[in-house]
């Protein structure tokens, strides 16, 4: 009895992994897009990381970046509008460091594998190994597998492999896993 019920768990576990379709179903350290960063947050530490953190054109958008303790990403990063007072998230991050890239590329493989099977009606794009384009010397490279969904946004995995160099120069780290989560009205704006 008990080999049942735990075989009927895992099946309606599974069943509800192969319907997920909504881009907001996807959490990074339990945050997804179009939740309330206030719910994670406060505002007092999202205003004092607004002011040393990246806008995006027209200042339509703000990042902010912060790191994380005992978890399986290093930082996190959030994308928000200036003057919304909820603070609703438009794209959630998640990075780690590695030291040598095949590992890097081995848990994204991994992580790109447990996507398909759960976004099953998701376009899966692979885009391979690209120039990274913040490098104009085009030596350091990226990795990238992307989820499209139909109601839009998308979902990225990818290895970044960033010259020493230009890693230093721009306190960036240098070799590392991003996830990235994007709703579809910031993906709209990043495509335009």
């Amino acid at each position: 009895m008990k080999v049942f019920i735990a075989a009927l768990v895992l099946i309606f576990s599974i069943q509800s992994w192969t319907k997920a379709d909504d881009i907001s179903d996807f959490q990074i350290e339990g945050i997804s897009v179009n939740d309330s960063a206030l719910n994670f947050l406060t505002e007092t530490f999202i205003k004092s990381e607004i002011r040393t953190h990246g806008w995006y054109k027209d200042n339509k958008y703000f990042e902010i970046t912060y790191p994380l303790e005992n978890s399986i990403y290093e930082h996190i990063s959030l994308t928000f509008k200036p003057n919304d007072k909820k603070y609703i998230i438009y794209q959630v991050a998640g990075t780690v460091r590695y030291k040598n890239i095949d590992k890097c590329k081995k848990q994204k493989n991994d992580i790109v594998s447990e996507l398909s099977e759960m976004y099953l009606y998701a376009k899966k794009f692979d885009q391979g190994k690209s120039n990274y384009s913040a490098d104009p010397s085009g030596e350091s490279k990226v990795y990238t597998v992307y989820f499209e969904f139909e109601t839009g946004g998308w979902i990225d995995i990818s290895c970044y492999d960033i010259m020493e160099k230009l890693a230093k120069k721009n306190n960036w780290m240098q070799k590392y896993l991003a996830v990235i989560v994007v709703n579809k009205e910031f993906a709209d704006f990043l495509s335009n």
